[in-house]
């Protein structure tokens, strides 16, 4: 009996050394971070950015494009890998390309995996002086393979995006133009009788252009532009649709695997009892 109970127990340790390492593996998706050294910017300024890869496994390639959006200007060569990058991913090619602003690498000997984030680069970008609101740099054109299997595993990537505030938005609508004060703010330290006069030239002179004067806005067109607003939402809500199909096709892809190894591991379990339980009936 004792014989019985020792071969259940090693046969039992020895499939979930089997299973552990694999829910390990598609346990969750790696994030990629991008942090910005302040949220807060003013025209003109320079912000610096880094790029940080959270716990991952099987990477034995990858790829992704600095995504920066109008408003910041990347600082030319101000893109570097993190300090000897190449050697720790154990990568057989590590770079960063100032024409295109792409981090990529590829090994051929093994996948790297770390339990910790991973330092991948660093960039500048300086505010446009004509910007004011908020601003979204990620990246894009995401690709990782593991080099051992030649898997895909970009679905397991998403991207943590860094947001900048540039000045004031509630006074943009208001504002003449980027950069200069509005004329509400003169208007407010205009005496009554100055204001008075000002919207009685503004009358005389509605009344002088007469039917030369145009609509404030042709209703055909503005029916038109809320189709094309319409539209754009519903493409962009259409493209984050196939994301998360793309997404939940993978994990499910991961989980079916899962199951079949854990299929697998009972099988051979059950085996190994019948095998010990038809050797004790011999003996």
């Amino acid at each position: 009996m004792r014989k019985l109970i020792r071969a259940v127990i090693i046969c039992t340790m020895t499939v979930s050394l089997m299973i552990v390492p694999l829910f390990t593996a598609y346990a969750a998706s790696s994030v990629i971070y991008v942090k910005a050294d302040k949220t807060e910017a003013e025209p003109g300024e320079t912000i610096d950015f880094t790029v940080t890869m959270g716990p991952v496994s099987e990477m034995g390639t990858m790829q992704m494009v600095l995504d920066i959006p109008e408003g910041l200007t990347y600082v030319s060569k101000s893109g570097k890998l993190a300090a000897n990058l190449k050697d720790k991913l154990g990568y057989d090619h590590a770079d960063f390309t100032e024409t295109s602003l792409m981090i990529n690498g590829m090994a051929s000997a093994a996948d790297y995996s770390s339990d910790s984030d991973t330092v991948l680069c660093t960039f500048s970008c300086t505010v446009d002086d004509s910007f004011r609101g908020k601003a979204e740099v990620g990246l894009t054109k995401l690709e990782f393979y593991s080099c051992k299997t030649w898997v895909d595993h970009t679905g397991d990537y998403s991207v943590s995006e860094a947001v900048i505030s540039v000045g004031n938005d509630d006074g943009q609508g208001a504002s003449a133009g980027p950069g200069k004060s509005s004329d509400t703010g003169k208007s407010s330290g205009s005496s009554g009788s100055n204001g008075s006069q000002s919207r009685s030239g503004n009358d005389t002179s509605a009344d002088q252009n007469g039917d030369n004067s145009e609509p404030a806005e042709d209703p055909a067109q503005a029916a038109e532009t809320d189709d094309q607003a319409s539209d754009d939402t519903k493409d962009a809500a259409d493209s984050e649709t196939l994301n998360d199909s793309t997404t939940d096709g993978a994990e499910e892809e991961h989980s079916s695997t899962s199951l079949w190894m854990i299929a697998a591991a009972a099988v051979l379990i059950i085996a190994a009892i019948i095998i010990v339980f038809v050797k004790r009936k011999k003996q």
